[in-house]
């Protein structure tokens, strides 16, 4: 579905290791990796994590949505979160669309 969406320029799965590259958020404690990191063709950049609906409202897993949702309100506009919880594509294509 990212791949599909217009407003993609690219995208790519996060590793979970920042030793392999991949991109984390602080939490605390610990660090986030989110699922997917996407650059928009305007270039703002998306991080999209993908839960399945039990694991969505795991107190650990409401963690990392407050961390990127802090992170993306604190972007001045530059970045955004997205949450998406058993394949609720509208939702996933509603934060792409920003």
């Amino acid at each position: 579905h990212i791949d599909r969406h217009p407003k993609v320029a690219r995208w790519i799965r996060n590793t979970e290791h920042a030793t392999h590259g991949g991109f984390c958020l602080p939490k605390s404690p610990g660090r986030f990796f989110p699922d997917f990191i996407v650059e928009l063709k305007d270039g703002r950049i998306v991080l999209v994590e993908y839960k399945m609906g039990k694991m969505a409202s795991d107190p650990e897993e409401q963690h990392k949505k407050a961390v990127g949702e802090l992170w993306a309100n604190r972007s001045d506009g530059r970045c955004r979160f997205g949450w998406i919880v058993d394949k609720d594509w509208r939702t996933l294509t509603e934060i792409l669309d920003g």
